[in-house]
């Protein structure tokens, strides 16, 4: 063994340095006992520890007609070679029987492999159940699942000692070949023959051949297997050959069970036999085709074989792969993941069930919990990569059900994976991925919160998420990669997408949703050229009716049919106007990325924007700033002081500004990703008339803004920073909103500088668009942020519900409808808490409060 380069070390100088010297190459043969002789050439001495090798071994998994390398180490102990196989076959470890690693046995799980006397390149295959994926609609594949043989086994406990010899499980005909058991004994059995007329067994009928390539006989003629008699034909083996004749003197009592079940199962497959032939004579006395993976009758247009493989494949895996959403253990992993805020309000309550909620899940998975993939920094160096290609998957990798592994590159050469996940409890750990794994998880989270969810796929290669809103008896849209809620118009509006087929899956079934994404619905269809239309609709209905079969509870049947009444209506119902939100190009991804697959949009948001204006008419006159008569609190440059935190409290970067020549609240200073406010201390009567001035100044052109907000959450809350201006999230609360930044996607905002009134019930708040009541822009379109000082006030009467912002000079908003009293859980049903919230994101601004005064008319 050559150990290459080592460093050399001699000990010199003080007391405990180590000088490092050049490199020497040493040369070790390690002996068998574990001692090294060393040649070296230097007068050095060097220790160097015994480095113990683990010896592997390959050996050879036939499954399916196909040969898999395994790699295994001698440490390695049976339940983790069952691991490998796993993710091979998609037998669980604990339905799986592995033969070959001894003869005439089966070995236990902790088995250590070393103290077996494994050979490299030993096959071994294996045996089992696979994992239950839900409703099969293709057409089976194995002769004996193509002769419809109906198995019924008995399980006889493996601590019987009933009679003499070795003990077996009677059911074991099903799984391993009957000479294993019944050496050359004839036996009436379920009879198979091959191409060229050799009898074979039930289990080697369905592991030693490929499809199609033998038969189920309905002869009563007692035989024996002879398929491990003609291993010497050309591409043949009997994969129970090593076992074959291994059971010299079997129990004779499960021996008879065994011979019973055989004949029993015998007449079931004679039986069944008999009603092929009836149904095929049937079949050839109509007109009418049969196509087994519609299951039934069908006489419409029919696909190609291609065609038909193809879209059954998409829908089967698809809904196959959603199953795992009821999970508990994945439900309650995911659940425990979420913040309480999103499943209580202040109160500590439950939070209700629908659009609030749902909007508030979305914002926190995109921008707290999961992250979008471009391409992974390296896993070396954190540097960044590019891609150069995939491969396939590890062993392990495909434990968590990864498709595919992308390679990716950095300048150091370094190459780093990037595993394609789609098992979602994996993907809880690693919280990054793009849109398959965003709606993968996503979907699962908003099954955990307790809704009926859809995973839905677009064929034109995107997949998001449905949510069944029970107040409003719908089912809604729902992209966490952007976030977006009920905007079911984005792909084609917004991003341009030319859609064709877009399903949606859910445990209750699979279902043509292609109706609620596009307002074109006729230039849709003639893009829909993969199946015949009427073809589709009748194979979704079959699967949908195999899957109604299986559900035995009553209730959810009743509610499965409310869904699909209402989707119904709702589907073939009036056309949908379109809304900011759907007019916005793809958010996620690279520019480059989005590009390429043409999901930019064609400006025609821009447009809309340009033709909507929330400018004042040039024609308002000014008007005197309102006037209080009554005032309750009020702070200026004269008398901001340490003292005012008696009348006050800040919160986060909030601070009272030391400078003496500019004494001011400084919400926020100029700096990234700050969030300041201020609440005045005692409560106050908003259920009457009442004023509120504000002098402030914007320095620096940055972003985000502040706003003044009447609450009823808590003394000490503050809200989202960045785009939320410090009270997106507070609940209970009515803001005015001072926007100097365009955040589109966000918020839908119509531009950067601009004024609204935002309320949301006793819900929280937000900065988005929608729960806006009233917007404008300052007169004359001056910014909010040059620098100068501005003057608001804002006025509420409370006999007509209404508010009015005045703005340097003009009433910019006037009479605003908006009942406090009503709208908002106000303490004593009239008083809450009112303060100035501010903040930054990306980039900054400081936002000053030189004079605040509120009062009463």
């Amino acid at each position: 063994m050559i150990i290459d380069e080592i460093v050399v070390c001699m000990r010199g100088g003080d007391e405990g340095d180590d000088i490092p010297t050049k490199k020497e190459r040493v040369f070790a043969d390690f002996e068998k006992n574990g001692k090294a002789s060393l040649k070296f050439h230097s007068s050095i001495i060097i220790i160097i520890p015994f480095i113990s090798t683990i010896m592997s071994k390959k050996v050879i998994l036939q499954y399916n007609g196909a040969l898999h390398d395994i790699v295994i180490e001698s440490d390695m102990i049976v339940e983790q070679l069952k691991a490998h196989i796993y993710s091979i076959t998609s037998i669980p470890p604990s339905n799986q029987k592995i033969l070959g690693l001894v003869k005439s046995a089966l070995v236990k799980d902790d088995t250590i492999l070393s103290s077996l006397d494994i050979k490299d390149g030993q096959k071994i295959m294996v045996l089992g159940q696979k994992e239950e994926v839900g409703v099969t609609t293709t057409t089976p594949v194995t002769p004996a699942a193509a002769a419809n043989t109906t198995t019924t086994t008995t399980t006889t406990s493996s601590s019987s000692t009933e009679g003499d010899g070795e003990y077996f499980e009677p059911s074991i005909w099903t799984q391993e070949c009957t000479r294993v058991y019944l050496g050359k004994n004839d036996q009436m059995q379920p009879r198979y023959e091959d191409q060229q007329g050799r009898t074979v067994c039930f289990a080697c009928s369905t592991t030693c051949y490929a499809a199609n390539t033998i038969k189920c006989v309905p002869k009563v003629t007692p035989f024996h297997c002879q398929c491990s008699e003609h291993d010497h034909v050309a591409g043949h083996e009997c994969l129970f050959g090593p076992r074959i004749d291994s059971y010299k003197n079997p129990n004779k009592s499960s021996l008879q069970k065994m011979k019973e079940q055989l004949i029993s199962n015998l007449k079931q497959s004679l039986s069944k036999s008999l009603q092929q032939q009836q149904q095929q004579q049937q079949q050839q006395q109509s007109p009418q085709i049969n196509n087994n993976n519609l299951g039934g009758p069908y006489n419409g247009p029919m696909p190609t074989p291609d065609q038909q493989e193809r879209m059954i494949s998409t829908i089967e895996s698809n809904y196959k792969c959603i199953l795992h959403y009821e999970n508990k253990d994945l439900q309650q992993k995911a659940l425990s993941l979420v913040p309480k805020e999103i499943l209580q309000n202040r109160k500590g309550l439950p939070l209700k069930k629908g659009p609030e909620q749902m909007r508030e899940l979305l914002n926190w998975f995109k921008h707290s919990f999961f992250k979008w993939v471009d391409a992974p920094p390296c896993d070396y160096c954190m540097s960044q990569t590019r891609g150069v290609g995939t491969t396939t998957p590890s062993a392990q990798e495909k434990l968590y059900r990864a498709g595919v592994v992308e390679l990716y590159q950095c300048a150091y050469q370094h190459q780093t994976r990037f595993p394609r996940y789609n098992d979602t409890g994996k993907l809880m750990e690693t919280r990054r991925g793009r849109c398959g794994e965003w709606a993968n998880t996503f979907t699962l989270f908003c099954r955990a919160l307790g809704y009926r969810s859809r995973y839905v796929h677009d064929s034109t290669d995107h997949v998001w998420t449905e949510v069944w809103i029970e107040e409003e008896n719908r089912w809604v849209h729902c992209d966490s990669c952007e976030p977006l809620y009920d905007a079911p118009l984005t792909y084609e509006a917004g991003w341009g997408k030319k859609l064709a087929y877009i399903f949606a899956y859910e445990v209750d079934g699979c279902f043509d949703v292609s109706r609620r994404y596009t307002a074109k619905y006729n230039e849709l269809l003639g893009r829909r050229d993969r199946v015949p239309e009427q073809w589709l609709e009748n194979y979704l209905t079959r699967v949908n009716q195999k899957i109604l079969d299986r559900i035995k509870d009553n209730d959810q049947k009743t509610h499965r049919s409310h869904r699909l009444e209402c989707e119904a209506k709702d589907l073939a119902g009036s056309k949908r106007q379109l809304t900011s939100d759907e007019l916005q190009p793809r958010a996620s991804g690279s520019e480059e990325w989005k590009s390429g697959r043409g999901e930019m949009g064609d400006g025609q948001s821009t447009r809309l924007q340009q033709q909507k204006s929330i400018f004042p008419p040039s024609s308002m006159k000014p008007s005197e700033r309102p006037v209080i008569k009554e005032s309750i609190i009020k702070f200026d440059k004269n008398n901001i002081s340490s003292q005012l935190t008696n009348q006050i409290n800040m919160i986060g970067h909030c601070n009272i500004s030391s400078s003496s020549s500019d004494k001011c609240i400084q919400l926020t200073n100029r700096a990234n990703d700050q969030c300041g406010a201020f609440w005045v201390k005692e409560t106050q009567n908003v259920d009457r008339d009442w004023i509120v001035n504000i002098g402030f100044r914007i320095d620096g052109k940055g972003a985000d803004g502040m706003a003044f907000v009447l609450q009823n959450h808590a003394i000490n809350i503050i809200g989202k920073r960045g785009d939320g201006l410090g009270y997106d999230g507070i609940e209970n609360s009515m803001a005015v909103e001072f926007d100097m930044y365009e955040s589109k996607g966000s918020c839908a905002d119509p531009n950067g500088n601009h004024i609204s009134v935002h309320c949301n019930g006793d819900n929280k708040n937000t900065s988005h668009h929608r729960c806006s009541l009233a917007c404008s822009a300052p007169f004359g379109d001056r910014s909010i942020n040059d620098g100068s000082v501005h003057q608001a006030s804002i006025v509420y009467s409370a006999e007509k519900k209404t508010l009015s912002v005045w703005y340097d000079n003009y009433y910019i908003i006037s009479d605003v409808s908006i009942n406090l009293s009503n709208k908002l859980d106000l303490i004593d049903g009239k008083k809450a808490w009112i303060g100035m919230t501010a903040s930054t994101g990306g980039i900054n601004q400081s936002h000053n409060i030189l004079e605040f005064e509120f009062g009463y008319l």
